[in-house]
């Protein structure tokens, strides 16, 4: 609701909601809050070259300056899955920020429990090489599982390792071949290769062995 409305509503409705009849509060310190959490938040993304469109995408943050990283740690504190991740790269990397591994599987976490697959990814890393916290493999898996499931392609051919060399798993060829197959098929480029592919497609025997399938 606008101002124009609540004020409209506490005008014809005795002081109290129309629906629940609870008494209104003065909204102007409450809406003026929000307005200057969301303006930061939006410096934030600017200064991070992030829209609302593109939670699932890391940002290239180069050389990060620390009022950037500053705008980034308040858009995450505000709950953009994107900028935690992000911070914890700041941390986990020194970027505008002192460098601080534990501080960044935080912000991972931060992210990862919002479903954010950058998020799931990168805690995964760090549980893979036991950086700013204690080495899982079980908790690599789980994690890689969640963002491949959600198209994560750098996940999803770290699943397709797992499973080929048994990392804390059954070795299976199948769903190692399978995962793989869907990071290149998703674009990635390292996982095309492992696989022959040439020029972002399989080899011709393998497609028309689909063909016939």
């Amino acid at each position: 609701l606008c101002a124009s409305c609540l004020e409209s509503m506490r005008a014809h409705s005795h002081g109290c909601c129309p629906v629940c009849r609870v008494g209104f509060v003065d909204c102007t310190e409450m809406y003026n809050r929000a307005l200057s959490k969301w303006q930061s938040v939006s410096k934030a993304m600017a200064a991070l070259g992030l829209s609302w469109s593109s939670d699932d995408l890391p940002c290239n943050l180069g050389e990060l300056s620390r009022e950037a990283a500053a705008l980034c740690l308040e858009a995450a504190s505000e709950g953009l899955a994107a900028a935690q991740h992000e911070v914890g790269v700041c941390y986990s990397e020194g970027r505008g920020v002192e460098k601080d591994e534990r501080e960044a599987v935080r912000w991972f976490r931060r992210a990862a429990n919002q479903g954010h697959p950058w998020g799931q990814f990168s805690l995964g890393c760090a549980y893979a090489e036991g950086l700013g916290v204690e080495k899982d493999l079980g908790e690599v898996f789980r994690l890689f599982g969640l963002a491949a499931n959600s198209g994560h392609t750098w996940a999803s051919y770290n699943l397709g390792l797992i499973y080929d060399r048994g990392l804390g798993v059954e070795r299976d060829e199948e769903l190692a071949l399978l995962w793989a197959t869907r990071a290149a098929e998703g674009g990635l480029d390292h996982a095309q290769r492992a696989l022959g592919w040439v020029d972002g497609k399989p080899p011709a025997s393998e497609r028309r062995g689909a063909a016939r399938a």
